[in-house]
């Protein structure tokens, strides 16, 4: 019996553990393996597709755009923002070593040592720093005479001119520092600001691009997931987006789903911050003839209306919006400009009245009771909120009025952690007991969720607790957390997700994944 005569059935089993490029090949033999070689599952190999925001890469898509054919198949579009840092090979070279990371038993980073390098070893990477630097200038002149805008548009614009539209467009960024050719995640990125500038390329392209063509997208997710940990977008960087575009407002107004990671206004506080020196492998050490900014000054940059008003106009125009997700990274620079800034945030989410939006996530905030109050007084349509990573200003006040206002009001609500500052311990029935501990005999959690017209729920000790009332009780521990690997990696976590950014590579990595690995990991919308 030959494969061509096996049944459907065992032909679509044996495709389906092929890659693409078999799968071509297979059904280019016969017409009947073309029939049997499973259709769905072909097609779908073209429903997702990564674009680096390269002069060849968008070069290709828009030529697939205009010839047609699978290219209608794509429903999820990532575009991807390349950083091409040199810092660490040209300190490589410059010491003929490498850094070797050394780890504990417990998985944590002990020390970094340096490991000479053969000569021929050190051959290849000045090759590969020479391609590095080739790639980073064709780049930048590609980017600077808005050569991504163009092509882009160019692709985007045939897919709507032929009736299609989008179900998800992602942003990501993608760095290229231990050679050419090796895409790392944000979190192995090395210096910070390279990250953010790439960012603003990957936001100034979509929205430039749809600024032209209009196309539509139900679900747009900028920096916001577990790949781009330790990656995110200037919160004034959408001030300078052409909002009075109609193609523009046509976009937003298809959004059903918005997830973005924003972050603090970038502001130098001396004038020796130059973006050359923030790579973890360079020697970062503050020089003594810096002038340093008065803090009024960069308090009063901080607080400039100008910062917030792109996002404000963003929101306001998102009018089918349904579920939103804002994520805020911290960028260290003062408590007082940091909280000025999560102020302006919360300020434009508040001021754009989406009265569409059903369910909300906010994460990483220091905010006052007034403040989140005011957001959800905005969103007369809310039903669901996650509250994650937050912080009360003044914690005299406590998070009782605001859990209330919730748990009366909405179906439902997730919290995972909350402080006051100090942090809050979830008493059962809300508490999820998959993060819980023992406190003074008690069950509690850092975690907890309520859903209206659910009575029973699952405990650690009982079983089962019937719930009698929608108040959400916690205890705030006052106590010292005890260090721990678990704990360790829990802040390492917070820092990574929520700022401030560090310098990246060994000091912000969360576990032993190759780069490279974490990369295959699926995109945003199939987690």
């Amino acid at each position: 019996m030959s494969f061509v005569t096996l049944p459907p059935e065992i032909v679509e089993q044996v495709v389906t553990q092929l890659p693409l490029y078999d799968i071509g090949s297979l059904r280019l033999t016969s017409r009947i393996l073309a029939c049997n070689a499973t259709q769905d599952h072909f097609k779908a190999n073209f429903y997702s597709k990564s674009v680096e925001l390269t002069e060849r890469s968008l070069q290709r898509f828009a030529v697939a755009a205009t010839a047609g054919g699978l290219v209608h198949k794509l429903r999820h579009l990532t575009l991807v923002a390349p950083v091409y840092n040199t810092l660490e090979l040209e300190a490589n070279i410059n010491r003929s070593a490498i850094p070797i990371p050394k780890w504990d038993n417990d998985g944590m980073l002990e020390r970094i040592t340096l490991e000479n390098v053969a000569d021929e070893d050190l051959q290849e990477m000045v090759q590969e720093l020479e391609t590095l630097r080739q790639q980073r200038s064709e780049h930048s002149l590609f980017t600077d005479r808005g050569g991504h805008v163009a092509l882009l548009s160019q692709a985007l614009g045939k897919l709507k001119a032929d009736g299609f539209s989008l179900q998800a467009m992602t942003a990501e960024v993608a760095v290229y520092r231990i050679d050419a050719t090796t895409p790392l995640l944000p979190i192995y990125g090395g210096g910070w600001k390279h990250i953010w500038a790439a960012a603003k390329t990957a936001l100034e392209a979509i929205f430039g691009s749809v600024a032209r063509c209009g196309l539509q997208v139900q679900r747009l997710n900028l920096f916001n997931s577990s790949r781009m940990v330790r990656c995110s977008i200037s919160c004034d960087k959408f001030t300078y987006l052409d909002f009075d575009s109609a193609q523009l407002g046509e976009f937003l107004n298809s959004l059903e789903s918005l997830s973005v990671s924003i972050s603090d206004r970038i502001i130098d506080v001396n004038d020796m911050e130059s973006m050359d020196q923030e790579d973890y492998s360079s020697a970062l050490e503050v020089d003594s003839g810096a002038t340093w900014v008065p803090e009024d000054e960069i308090l009063r940059e901080a607080r400039n209306e100008q910062n917030f008003a792109g996002l404000a106009k963003m929101f306001s125009k998102c009018h089918n919006l349904r579920q939103l997700d804002i994520a805020h990274c911290d960028l260290d620079i003062s408590y007082d400009v940091t909280h000025a800034q999560q102020e302006g945030i919360l300020s434009a989410l508040q001021e754009a009245n989406l009265h569409s939006v059903a369910k909300v996530t906010l994460q990483g905030f220091d905010a006052s009771e007034q403040q989140l109050f005011g957001v959800l007084h905005s969103l007369s349509g809310l039903r669901s909120i996650t509250l994650r990573i937050m912080t009360l200003c003044h914690q005299d006040l406590g998070w009782d009025a605001l859990l209330d206002y919730c748990t009366k009001r909405l179906d439902e609500v997730s919290l995972d952690g909350l402080f006051n500052p100090r942090i809050l311990l979830f008493k059962p029935p809300y508490a999820i007991f998959e993060a819980s501990q023992l406190r003074n005999g008690q069950r509690v959690a850092l975690k907890a969720h309520y859903k209206r017209g659910v009575t029973t729920y699952p405990t650690a000790l009982r079983g089962v607790e019937i719930a009698t009332s929608p108040k959400i009780d916690y205890i705030v521990y006052e106590g010292v957390l005890r260090d721990s690997v678990a704990q360790r990696a829990w802040k390492r976590d917070l820092n990574n997700r929520f700022g401030p950014p560090g310098y990246g590579a060994e000091a912000c990595v969360r576990d032993h994944l190759r780069p490279e690995e974490i990369w295959q990991l699926q995109p945003p919308w199939d987690q």
